[in-house]
């Protein structure tokens, strides 16, 4: 039964399959607000599976055709805004995709997405070396890094686990790095400091030389306790001693 014209009117016109799967991805909310937008409340929009749909209210007269031209204006906008109808060969498969489906280098070099695309392979291969690439994944085609978040959507949840835990022992292992030659710089302005107090090797010998001369002194001419190494001067009597330091007992002829 055909709608009286003087109240409404109605078009369909034919879209990819793709595009109306991704329209109907959207809610109900998201289609009246970005797709019908000012008439929202004088028009109504279906899709069956290679068409869409709209009436619209023809009042005033005429009013309606020009409601569904603007709509389709706007929808066929959004296919080509979207690129949901623009397709492109994977440089590596060579298989045609949708641009969507898939991601750019910074030199156009196309890379198909999902669960079996040639990204996620891409992202696979270069997990071992790509601390030796600026901890970035590169294209294999002109070896230009691209940003990791834009490769997120088109790799599978384990490859994308697997390509941030990589990117974190990188930033990891670069700060123990820093770390480690912080260290090291600490470590030789202390050795310097050292040398320009003690001056030349000759004499750190000469100083060492000197302290050793010192020890064997005070332990040849210095009677010591043999239990505390406290030196005593003299003592008067019989040769067993006690310390008068630590109070231990020993024999003054040894």
């Amino acid at each position: 039964m055909e709608l009286p014209t003087e109240y409404f009117v109605q078009e369909s016109k034919p879209f990819s399959k793709r595009v109306i799967k991704k329209l109907c991805e959207k809610s109900k909310t998201e289609i009246y607000e970005t797709i019908l937008g000012k008439y929202a409340d004088r028009a109504f929009i279906e899709f069956s599976d290679y068409e869409i749909t709209l009436c619209a209210i023809n009042h005033p007269r005429n009013a309606g055709k020009q409601i569904i031209f603007s709509v389709f204006e706007k929808l066929s906008f959004w296919v080509q805004q979207e690129e949901h109808d623009k397709f492109i060969d994977c440089c590596i498969c060579m298989d045609s995709y949708n641009l969507d489906e898939g991601v750019k280098c910074i030199d156009g070099h196309f890379y198909c997405g999902g669960m079996n695309g040639c990204i996620g392979s891409m992202v696979r291969e270069q997990l071992e070396r790509m601390h030796h690439q600026g901890d970035t994944i590169i294209c294999s085609m002109c070896e230009k890094a691209f940003d990791t978040q834009s490769l997120a959507p088109f790799l599978t949840g384990d490859t994308w686990r697997k390509l941030e835990e990589t990117i974190i022992d990188g930033k990891v292992n670069v700060r123990m790095e820093k770390l480690s030659h912080e260290f090291d710089r600490r470590l030789e302005e202390k050795i310097q400091a050292f040398m320009d107090e003690y001056g030349s090797a000759d004499n750190q010998l000469k100083l060492r030389a000197k302290r050793l001369a010192k020890q064997a002194q005070d332990d040849i001419l210095n009677l010591k306790c043999p239990h505390c190494k406290q030196p005593y001067a003299e003592f008067a009597g019989c040769m067993a001693i006690q310390c008068g330091t630590c109070k231990g007992h020993f024999c003054g002829y040894w």
